[in-house]
């Protein structure tokens, strides 16, 4: 049975959001020096489909790397003539990223290999229909999913189920059934310019809160805990309205209603009144202050499921929750930044009752060797899973990333996992990861 007591909470922040923006402020800025490009306010998020398209074409222009000769140039180039073309005759701008990660394991459960490897592949397109170069532009935009396992059982899938780690070792790394699908089209509207922004379409809501610019599983780290905020019953890419509106140079708010019952593969069942809800209130430093800071609070329900039954990481239940977020440069150039992160499910609506992070990154770190994007992080995450009976498990994890081509990113990846949630036959394990990372 379905409750009801709290259903409505935040129910009408959509709605109310969206008749505000006709008096928009000025829109948020993005903090920072050194980390990825972000070209939209909806999320700060790298993931982000209009964020990884607005970073390829910012990876145009790097040129520092191990190896200086780029070995796709031709390629590259080729698909980039085309698509700047094809914007300037139609506004519609194309871009595709490449991602491939191997992942090898110790104390792994049995039956269950030491390692796997998959590819995530992103082809995304923002076309430009409405009040072309205005700030209140507005269009499509689409995001073609696809994801292969180059092993029986990709890292993903051996990060929870081989060594039972909830927190996850290989975020997104898993293959698709379909192996391509169309994840997201919706209409977008609005800018940084004009204060507001928003989508009404199929859309993926599930990295939205907690967003980082520097969280990211294709650039930074790996496992799930350390980039998502899996702890807020997040429904799947579905039928949604999101929207951001800045009430000045400082603050701003995030919100979101989607349909519970959302499902990637299709279009999901919002004719069923299984809704989730949340808003996220954003605090940021001046846009162009040294050692920026940036606060976010969020509340959210989620109404469960239509059949009770999990759906991405809401485990069917109707529930509540909250999350807060601490990001700050810890110097005047920006390149080390600190980031805390904190989410609580209540009523086990969530696959995680709660998740607590603490990340450090450095950019350019070696000195007079560095390149131009090179980063290094350390961070400690712990989860609680909403599995009953299962002990706290802490997640230590380390990188480090660097061109070894103009535009191919190689990353050095080690997780050591305190007291894996599921795992019936050891109490740690271990996980180093190779990714590979480039754009079109």
């Amino acid at each position: 049975m379905k409750k009801t007591g709290s259903r409505t909470i935040f129910s009408g922040l959509g709605v109310l959001v969206c008749l505000a923006l006709p008096s928009a402020g000025i829109a948020q800025g993005s903090s920072g020096k050194l980390g990825p490009i972000v070209a939209t306010p909806i999320t700060d998020n790298p993931a982000d489909g209009e964020n990884q398209l607005a970073n390829a074409l910012e990876r145009r222009t790097r040129k520092k790397a191990l190896f200086p000769t780029e070995p796709l140039g031709f390629f590259r180039n080729g698909f980039g003539s085309i698509s700047d073309r094809v914007y300037d005759k139609t506004g519609l701008r194309l871009t595709l990223g490449v991602h491939n990660a191997w992942q090898w394991y110790d104390n792994q459960q049995s039956g269950f290999p030491d390692k796997g490897s998959a590819m995530d592949i992103d082809f995304n397109g923002r076309w430009e229909l409405v009040n072309r170069g205005e700030p209140n532009e507005g269009g499509i935009f689409f995001n073609v999913d696809g994801r292969w396992n180059w092993t029986d059982f990709g890292p993903q899938t051996l990060g929870f189920s081989g060594i039972g780690a909830a927190g996850g070792t290989a975020n997104s790394f898993a293959e698709y059934a379909p192996a391509l699908i169309l994840r997201q089209i919706y209409w977008w509207q609005g800018s940084e310019e004009a204060g507001w922004s928003l989508r009404i379409g199929k859309a993926t809501v599930d990295g939205l809160f907690m967003a980082s610019r520097h969280l990211n599983p294709n650039t930074t780290f790996l496992s799930n805990v350390g980039t998502s905020p899996n702890a807020d019953a997040s429904p799947d890419s579905g039928l949604a309205i999101i929207v951001n509106y800045a009430f000045n140079e400082n603050w701003s708010i995030l919100a979101r209603i989607s349909d519970a019952n959302a499902d990637r593969y299709d279009f999901g069942s919002p004719g069923a009144g299984y809704y989730h809800k949340g808003a996220e209130l954003q605090w940021r430093s001046n846009e162009n202050a040294a050692r920026a800071t940036t606060v976010k609070v969020s509340g959210w329900h989620t109404d469960g499921t239509k059949d009770g039954e999990p759906a991405n990481v809401n485990t069917g239940s109707d529930g509540y929750g909250f999350t807060a977020f601490f990001e700050h440069e810890l110097a005047d150039d920006g390149r080390p930044v600190v980031i805390g992160r904190y989410g609580k499910s209540y009523d086990g609506a969530s696959i995680w009752d709660q998740q607590v992070g603490l990340s450090f990154l450095l950019y350019q770190p070696l000195g007079p060797l560095r390149f131009e994007t090179d980063v290094f992080g350390a961070a400690i995450n712990s989860v609680d899973s909403a599995t009953p009976g299962t002990p706290r498990e802490t997640n230590y994890e380390i990188f480090y990333r660097f061109p070894l081509f103009p535009n191919v990113d190689l990353t050095l990846n080690y997780q050591y996992i305190d007291n894996p949630a599921t795992n019936t036959e050891h109490n740690n394990a271990s996980a180093f990861a190779l990714r590979l990372v480039t754009t079109f």
